[in-house]
């Protein structure tokens, strides 16, 4: 029988395709039988040949809150390195990496902070670590209270003056909020976000397309089947796609435009003070810091524009989100509501300096125990460069009955950094480990186990630790104390559906959304009310 050259090259790429995850699927077996791995308990398989892959994901991987063990992975950078990007993708939900095409687009676009790894990390953060210090901070205090204010303004216009609530989605307009203020502070660019009259911005929309979760169907079987064969996007054009890359080229181009200015602005007062006067976005501060070091390697042009998405994507929707988890968490206790209102009132401002938001203990509490309960991004993954032991602060013992103080590991182990569980551990926080409880944090009440928990701040994981611990840290507390001192100001916050029907959805962070109206997307129903100073105090 003849085959015609269409059927003969659909049969060879069916059996490539075949093949390719035969060989996948046996070398993921073998990697399973013969890890190190494999004597440490763990679930209960659930499957006779995949073990539990609703819980553990389609890869072996080591999965402990023991702190010692997260400090020393953290601590050995050079050795526990996040996933090749490029080759594996995202990590996706609770781990398992996925790439699709619109994910491989998006991380090629990012050469910043969050993707680079070895020499060229520690470049980029050593050039980079200055503009994110309390001193620079306080510069952008300023930019940041402006637009929460703007957006409390904006909330007035909405909230009835005679008492009734209005029920606004809180976590849309603190993305907005939050997309403004990274923008000015970040890169003196204006998104007019919160702009009233909606003008289109280019950015923006840029922005919006290249992050969208409705735009991005992340595990698509489509998507999925691009981001491992990139040939599909040539071949068979997806209206997606384009959409992606033409919000990729948009965001370049503008990146590049920014970097120009501020290399030319930054030239120009070179020229006529010597570089004495003081700049304020981040970018500039990158650009002064990277040109004006004598020793060590610049930065080329791609690395500095390369952080401004990096800014976007870090410093935009964990923190509109976190905040948004504050609330909610506000809104569940109102005693602890009442108490940050009386204690944000007795500052006589509504635009406190960052020393003047850092002096308040009780909005401090608020905010560690709202990043505790309510880590933005819930979990992260290291791949082991080569063979190693990992030591323990517990004892474990094996399936077989045999002690251990420590846990060998294999190059190519997975190793993942369990950031929510560990913040909400009952054996490290206690019984009310899943509470919302701020008095935790007062008076010393941290239990002695948080101790050890090798976070960069806050003895919890929330911002990670070791040398890839997050950058901009300060910066993201600094947007979420003044948030939330603006709105408990002027506000009255009660959930706008049944606590019940608030869950969690799991994309690039973790945000809430109502149950009962899943199609809709991430949202935060709050029912606001304006507060009057003449309520009783509690």
């Amino acid at each position: 029988m003849v085959q015609s050259p269409i059927i003969r090259v659909a049969l060879t790429v069916v059996t490539s395709v075949f093949v390719y995850y035969a060989l996948k699927f046996l070398r993921f077996q073998y990697r399973k039988v013969t890890s190190p791995l494999h004597c440490i308990p763990g679930p209960k398989s659930t499957h006779w040949l995949m073990g539990n892959p609703e819980v553990m994901g389609k890869m072996r991987q080591l999965y402990t809150t023991d702190t010692r063990a997260l400090s020393y992975v953290l601590q050995h950078g050079e050795n526990y390195q996040k996933p090749d990007f490029r080759r594996e993708g995202i990590i996706h939900g609770e781990g398992e990496p996925i790439c699709t095409s619109e994910r491989r687009i998006i991380v090629e676009a990012m050469s910043g902070l969050l993707r680079v790894r070895g020499d060229q990390h520690k470049n980029q953060r050593r050039i980079m670590n200055p503009a994110f210090g309390p001193i620079q901070l306080r510069d952008l205090t300023p930019i940041i209270t402006d637009k929460v204010n703007l957006m409390r303004d904006l909330w007035l216009r909405e909230v009835p003056s005679n008492g009734e609530p209005m029920v606004l989605d809180a976590l849309s307009w603190l993305s907005k909020a939050t997309l403004d203020i990274i923008g000015l502070a970040g890169f003196h660019y204006a998104f007019n976000a919160l702009n009233p009259e909606k003008k289109p911005n280019e950015l923006n929309a840029a922005f919006s397309a290249f992050f969208n979760d409705t735009g991005l169907k992340f595990t698509s079987v489509n998507g999925i089947l691009r981001g491992l064969f990139p040939i599909m996007d040539k071949v068979f054009p997806d209206k997606g796609v384009d959409k992606v890359m033409k919000a990729r080229a948009t965001m370049a181009r503008i990146q590049d435009e920014l970097l120009v200015e501020s290399k030319a602005q930054f030239a120009d007062e070179r020229e006529k003070d010597g570089g004495k006067n003081k700049a304020r976005d981040l970018l500039s501060l990158l650009v002064k810091a990277n040109m004006s070091q004598d020793g060590g390697r610049h930065l080329t042009d791609a690395e500095l524009s390369g952080q401004i998405p990096t800014f976007l994507v870090a410093g935009h929707e964990t923190t509109s989100t976190a905040t948004a988890w504050a609330l909610f968490s506000l809104t569940q206790h109102p005693v602890a509501q009442s108490r940050l209102r009386n204690e944000v009132l007795t500052l006589p401002t509504d635009t406190p300096s960052m020393d003047e938001l850092n002096s308040l203990p009780y909005l401090e509490a608020v905010v560690r125990e709202a990043l505790r309960l309510h880590a933005p991004v819930p979990l992260s993954v290291r791949i082991a460069q080569q063979d190693d032991v990992i030591p323990l602060g517990t004892p474990f013992v094996d399936i077989n009955g045999i002690k251990h103080e420590s846990i060998k590991i294999s190059k190519g182990d997975v190793i993942s950094i369990p950031i929510m569980f560990t913040n909400r551990a009952p054996a490290i926080w206690g019984v009310d480990a899943d509470k919302f409880r701020p008095e935790r944090w007062i008076d010393g009440a941290v239990p002695e186990g948080a101790h050890s928990i090798p976070g960069i701040w806050g003895n919890q994981m929330t911002f990670m630790g070791g040398p890839h611990a997050c950058i901009g840290f300060r910066f993201s507390l600094l947007e979420i104390k003044a948030l939330l001192f603006v709105l408990l100001r002027s506000f009255v916050f009660e959930l706008g559906v049944p606590a019940e029907d608030i869950v969690a959805k799991q994309s690039v962070v973790r945000r809430p959304v109502v149950g009962s109206q899943w199609e809709k997307g991430a949202q935060l129903p709050v029912a606001v009310r304006r507060y009057e100073p003449t309520e009783g105090r509690i």
